[in-house]
Formats: structure tokens, sequence, C-alpha cells
């Protein structure tokens, strides 16, 4: 007896209510291992691109379409999903033809040459060119889904007056929910403006999705822009000394265990001192200049005989009784000039100096240090020693407070290391059949310890009816089975195997 015609015999011996239970133990195992088996050949899809605009995305599913390649578009509709194995070769496929463009054109609008159009197109699509660019740029940061950028640039008229229109930008940043940090909203600030001529980034206006404007607070003016730097600047370094302290403490009283906070108060005003020293005991000569003048006089009398002798002066000032009158005039002047030593001393203070500092600090109690008072005042000194403040300052404040403990749940989605994923996506293909084998193995084994139900007979006659249990039937007859294969055929195969059991015996 072959193996198929024990399973018919096993089948034929089985009970009513067994052979429903083994059918549908069946169609649960074979449906188990259909779904397997899908799931094992299901492709493993991965993001193919993720962010992008309904344009292109019609573009990439016309592609993947003609390729017959499988997807699967994602919430939203603005991600798609490749399978796992195509990712990188279409990408770079797309990537050949220009998809996605992110919404906008690039440089790329000049890769064709046009002959024969005007300046004014030219220029327009030089401007296109550089916003869809910086568009593009701007989508890549983290906490941007989508980007657009609108450019505003005053026409270059060599014969017209110098005009007083400035180029202007205008950026909307689509965050998918999320907020912009302002070193990233300052950082498109820039980003724009250096890469249009002309146009300032205070001339930048950045807007999200959600109607706010990011960029008013930091355009600088001549009224709130340093008002506005000067209160950054003053967090900055409030931030500064508070990590300062708290990263000291860390160390001492466990992470966590501490929270310090900081105000500084911030010298904001210029000032400029000049000042000059004479010292009068250090006179030098500086210069020196001496005058001599000297004078001679003669004067004749009348009567004298004109000649050489009139005209000649005399030796003596008078002769007394003679006619001859002369004089001689000498002068001497000397001029001396003197510097005094002067030292000049010049000052400019700059805003930003601290003026003033104070610190409160909160300490846990359950810390080791929060238990004495003799180690608080220890770290006080700390604290104040790292500030830059006296050891007796009274701008240092230390309090030991019950912290209230966060609980921390633990993170269901933790970092598995690169080669157990590997290992785990091979092993997924064979998980499945694994699995049905097994089934399968259990479906025999029970199959085969499975017994047939004991049940009664029924003979059927003109008269009453009987019911013979098989257990009670101790012997039959052959006359018995022929009446029992006419009335019931079904009773055959039980009724035969109580006859070989009895003949056995």
């Amino acid at each position: 007896m072959n193996f198929l015609e024990q399973i018919k015999q096993l089948w034929k011996d089985l009970g009513f209510n067994q052979k429903i239970s083994i059918f549908v133990s069946f169609v649960f195992v074979a449906t188990c291992m259909i779904a397997l088996l899908m799931w094992a050949g299901k492709p493993q899809m991965q993001l193919l691109y993720g962010g992008i605009e309904s344009k292109d995305m019609s573009q990439i599913v016309t592609m993947l379409e003609s390729q017959s390649i499988p997807y699967k578009v994602g919430p939203g509709g603005s991600s798609i999903l490749v399978p796992q194995d195509k990712v990188y070769s279409l990408r770079m496929d797309l990537a050949a033809k220009g998809i996605p463009n992110g919404g906008g054109v690039g440089f790329e609008v000049f890769d064709k040459s046009n002959f024969g159009i005007s300046d004014f197109v030219q220029r327009t699509n030089y401007i296109r060119a550089i916003q869809g660019e910086l568009s593009r740029t701007i989508a890549q940061l983290n906490s941007v889904r989508e980007a657009r950028v609108m450019i505003v640039m005053p026409e270059n008229r060599l014969l017209s007056e110098q005009s007083k229109i400035k180029a202007t930008a205008s950026v909307f940043v689509d965050t998918g929910g999320m907020t912009l940090r302002e070193d990233e909203i300052n950082a498109i600030r820039f980003l724009v403006a250096n890469a249009v001529e002309g146009l300032s980034a205070n001339d930048v206006a950045v807007v999200d999705n959600k109607g706010n404007v990011l960029s008013q607070e930091m355009q600088s003016d001549g009224t709130f822009g340093a008002a506005t730097s000067q209160l950054r600047y003053r967090r900055n370094l409030e931030e500064y000394f508070a990590k300062k302290i708290e990263s000291m403490l860390s160390r001492i009283v466990g992470p966590g265990n501490a929270v310090a906070r900081v105000s500084v108060e911030v010298e904001t005003d210029t000032s400029t001192m000049v000042a000059e020293t004479f010292d009068p005991e250090s006179q030098v000569v500086r210069s020196q200049t001496v005058t001599e003048t000297s004078t001679s006089t003669t004067a004749s009398q009348a009567g004298q005989a004109p000649g050489v002798q009139a005209n000649t002066p005399a030796e003596t000032t008078s002769t007394g009784t003679g006619n001859n009158n002369a004089s001689k005039e000498s002068q001497k002047n000397k001029t001396i000039a003197y510097d005094i030593n002067k030292t000049r001393s010049e000052r400019i203070q700059a805003p930003g100096a601290i003026k003033r500092m104070s610190a409160s600090v909160f300490i846990d109690k359950a810390a080791e240090v929060a238990g004495s008072e003799e180690q608080l005042k220890k770290v006080k000194v700390m604290v104040a020693n790292a500030l830059g403040l006296p050891s007796d300052s009274k701008d240092v404040t230390i309090e030991a407070v019950a912290f209230h403990k966060m609980e921390e749940k633990p993170d269901s989605m933790m970092n598995l290391p690169v080669p157990l994923v590997r290992w785990m996506e091979l092993a997924r293909n064979f998980i499945a059949v694994g699995i049905a084998i097994v089934m399968f193995a259990v479906f025999l084994r029970l199959l085969k310890k499975s017994k047939p139900e004991s049940f009664s007979l029924e003979m059927v006659d003109n008269g009453p009816k009987m019911l013979l249990s098989q257990e009670n039937a101790t012997r039959t007859t052959p006359d018995l089975l022929n009446e029992l294969i006419r009335q019931k055929p079904e009773n055959v195969s039980t009724a035969l195997k109580d006859w070989v059991n009895t003949n056995q015996q």
C-alpha cells in the first residue's frame, strides 16, 4: 500500500468532526503559507525622492510606468518609493533628464543656443536661472521642504540718471511644520544677497508657509538694528556663562542635577577719553635767535666848506666848541623758545563691555553636595571664580531644591548596527519558507496522531430501530455485514475494521 492509499484510508477512518477540524487547519495553513510567500516575494521599497512638487512627481511616475517599475506614492503625494535595488540607477537616469528640477528652471536654460533672442529675454532667463538655483539650494536645508525665490533687479541704463531703485528679493519657504532657527534664516538671507549683484541682506524678506515674516527681526536699521544686535550679543553671553557653570557642576553633582542662569548687563555706549599732561620741570630749548643792530650818525654845521672832511664822521661824540656833531648807536636782541614735555593719551571704549553679572544656581537635593551648607558655600566660591567675580560676591546665589524627574521612555526605534540590518534583510526572504515548512510538518504530525472516533452502527429495519454499539458488538457475521452494507454503506469501513479485529482475537 503506497502513501496515497494510506492517506485515503486514514481519511476514511476519521470522523466527521475530525475531518472538519483537519480541513479548517489545512485551509488556515495554506492561507498563511500563501501570505508569507507573497510577503517574502514583495520587493522592499525605499524612498526615491521626497518633498517634490506635483509637476516633478508626474514626470517621475510617467517614467516609472513606461519602464514597468513598481512604485508607491507616499502620504501627501510629495514622496515616491521604488524597489530598493533600483533606487540609485533611477536617480542617475532621472538626473540625466533634469528631473526633478525643483519646480523651477536653473542655468540649464542656457544649455540650448537660441539665436536671435532679444536682450530683454536674455536678461529674464538669467533672473529665472538665479531664482531656480537659489530655490534648489535653499530646499536642501533640513528644515525646508520647499522654497521659492523671487528677485527684482532694476534695469541698467547707461544714459539715464542714477536710479534710486535697489534690488530686492523675497524667499518663500515651506517648513512642513518645522521651525527655522535664527542662524538658518540668517543663512538664507546672506545666501540670496551674495548671489545677486547689488542686493543687500536687509532687502531680502523670508516668509514661511504660515504667513510669518521670519526676517523682520534681523533687518538692521538705524533705530532697531543696533538694539537687536545688542540683545543677541547679551543672550549669547548669558548662554555661554550658564553652560560654563552647568558643565563644571555636572562633574560634581552629576548630569542634569544642576541648573544655572546668568544675567549680564552690557555697556551699550561708545566713549572716547583724551588726556594731555604737561611737565614744567622738563623744559628744553627748542630754538634761540640773536639779533644785533648798530647805527652811526654825523651832522655838519653851516659855514663849513664842502669836501671830504666835512662828510667824514668824527671819532668822538662831541668836540665842545667844534662845528661837527657825530653819534653812534648799537642794539642786540636775543630770543629763546622753550618746549615743555607733554603726554597725550586717547582711550576709546567700544560697546560690549560687561558692567555687571549675576548668577542663580539650583542644585538637586539628591546630590551629595546639597546636604551640607559648607559644601554649598564651596560650590558658590567655585561659581564666582568661574565667572570672574569676587568669592564673597552677593551676585551669586545657590539653592538646593528637589528636582522633578521626568520618566524617560525607552526608545523603541533603536539604531541597529549596519551588519545586523543586512543580515536581517537576507534572512527576511527565508523566514516565510521556513515557517511554511514547520507548519506543514506540524499538520502531518497531527494527521498521523489522529484516531477514528467510536460511534454506533444504526440498524434500519421494518420493525423498531435498534442501536448496536461498536463496543457491545463482540461478534460480526457475514449476514450482518451484508445487511449493514445494504442499509447504510457508510458504516462498511467501521464494520470491516471491527470484523478484522475480531478475527485476529
